[in-house]
């Protein structure tokens, strides 16, 4: 019986596997295909473009093959992701024969740092500053009977950069500078 049940429980763990998405990329109609990893290339001019399916995000990674200093105006650029919400891009520079990337949605940005309670109180045995549960602080990080650091804790503050894809269509509108005219790129991507 024992045997039984840990089959059982394989099998389970096997059906409870990591959901996958599919990406298409939709618009130029001209490169209707399934994002894969393999990069799929697009020459839009004046611009080259490779799209690719990363982590479970789609990668674009913008090439100026120019003599000329190319800029993404970020104020002027957008994404609609697939609730229809508007999002802004950063801004970003290509510098002649040189690439930037963009990650579809972005990877959001966090950061770690101990995790103080400061206050004024009960911290240990005597009174003193300190964290919880701790007892005042003598040196950076360590006073009597401390065995290590405070926990460290680990922050995502969201931005109006931020934002997730469950499923459906996402839309990019990329606008940019190349000396005294502005030109746009648009893409279609489709998450199923």
């Amino acid at each position: 019986m024992n045997i039984n049940l840990r089959l059982l429980g394989l099998a389970l763990v096997g059906l409870c596997g990591c959901q996958t998405h599919t990406y298409r990329l939709v618009q130029p109609a001209t490169a209707n295909a399934t994002i894969g990893e393999t990069p799929i290339p697009l020459k839009i001019e004046p611009l080259e473009y490779r799209v690719a399916q990363h982590d479970n995000r789609i990668s674009l990674r913008v090439l100026n093959p120019t003599s000329e200093r190319i800029v993404l105006l970020g104020e002027r650029s957008s994404v609609i992701d697939a609730s229809g919400e508007s999002h802004p891009l950063r801004g970003r520079v290509m510098e002649p024969h040189s690439y930037i990337r963009l990650v579809l949605p972005p990877v959001p940005s966090g950061f770690q740092h101990p995790d103080y309670t400061w206050g004024w109180g009960w911290g240990g045995a005597t009174w003193g500053w300190g964290w919880p549960g701790y007892p005042p602080m003598s040196g950076p990080y360590y006073a009597e009977g401390f065995l290590g650091p405070p926990p460290l804790v680990y922050e995502h503050p969201l931005t109006v950069y931020d934002w997730t894809w469950n499923r459906g269509p996402v839309h990019l509108r990329l606008t940019y500078d190349r000396g005294k005219e502005s030109f746009e790129h648009e893409f279609e991507f489709n998450r199923d």
